[in-house]
């Protein structure tokens, strides 16, 4: 299958030649975002490390939103310091208030010489779509399941009820991830 690549409507505006992220088999490649502001990309960066980074991760989730995603769903981060000794614990903490305490991705933070725009920092992600549950088969008195990893879609009360119903009919010995 050949890769998906995004480009988010309300995204901030690239800075060079890429896409907003680009989907392969479940996993998602979130281009790294800089400190521009998506409703006004010809503004001024913001000052300081900690706004800058604010506005990076702010990006970052409006990327992940336009997919259907989260936070939660990053698996590893790249970010990349132009002020590296200066900025690190800065940095740190404005990043790390964007996550659930105990739900940090894995992480590697690079000095550079340089960033696009004259940003401070950027930040690229790695994302896993969840697997969800997708469908379930029956044949000849056997339960198959499917189970894809596709963008979650919100379901109407009847049919997570018929679905739930379904679900307690396959043996015990299944273990079946349903997001209801």
């Amino acid at each position: 299958m050949l890769p998906i690549h995004h480009m988010i409507d309300q995204g901030p505006r690239p800075v060079a030649p890429f896409s907003h992220a680009v989907e392969a088999d479940g996993w998602v490649f979130v281009t790294g975002q800089m400190p521009t502001d998506p409703d006004a990309p010809d503004a001024p960066l913001p000052a300081g490390i900690e706004a800058q980074t604010a506005r990076v991760m702010d990006n970052l989730k409006i990327v992940l939103e336009g997919l259907g995603l989260g936070l939660e769903n990053v698996t590893f981060a790249r970010v990349y310091l132009t002020e590296f000794e200066r900025d690190y614990a800065q940095m740190n903490e404005t990043y790390r208030s964007y996550f659930e305490a105990g739900a940090l991705p894995g992480r590697t933070c690079i000095g550079v010489t340089a960033l696009a725009v004259g940003a401070l920092v950027e930040i690229d992600l790695v994302v896993r779509r969840p697997l969800v549950f997708s469908g379930v088969d029956v044949a000849g008195g056997r339960f198959s399941i499917a189970a894809v990893r596709h963008r979650r879609i919100e379901l109407g009360q009847e049919t997570r009820v018929e679905l739930k119903k379904v679900i307690r009919k396959i043996d015990r010995k299944w273990f079946v991830l349903l997001h209801l």
